[in-house]
């Protein structure tokens, strides 16, 4: 099983992340990643700031949930379940039948 904790929101190329991840799971894989939502967007864009004002290089990345599971389907995993919160997402993930 592949995991990737509140890691996608750290990483500015989400969909490369997602297939080397996608590419080591033989059976599962389960990621969180950060609400495509107004005020998660807003939150996201002030700690950019904040960080960019601190001399800080490290920026935070709301991805688009759509291709993000575009890039896991591609790779033969079948989305089983999705969990939220206000702010995050939680997707389940599992090998197709036919993989």
């Amino acid at each position: 099983m592949v995991t990737l904790d509140r890691v996608v929101c750290c990483y500015p190329d989400a969909e490369a992340l997602l297939r080397q991840a996608a590419g080591r799971a033989r059976q599962l894989l389960a990621f969180t990643y950060p609400r495509d939502r107004w005020y998660v967007r807003i939150v996201f864009a002030l700690e950019n700031i904040w960080l960019r004002l601190t001399g800080k290089s490290f920026r935070t990345f709301v991805h688009p949930p759509e291709r993000m599971g575009t890039v896991l389907e591609a790779a033969g995993l079948v989305r089983a379940t999705r969990r939220e919160t206000l702010v995050w997402t939680l997707d389940f993930y599992r090998r197709g039948r036919d993989v």
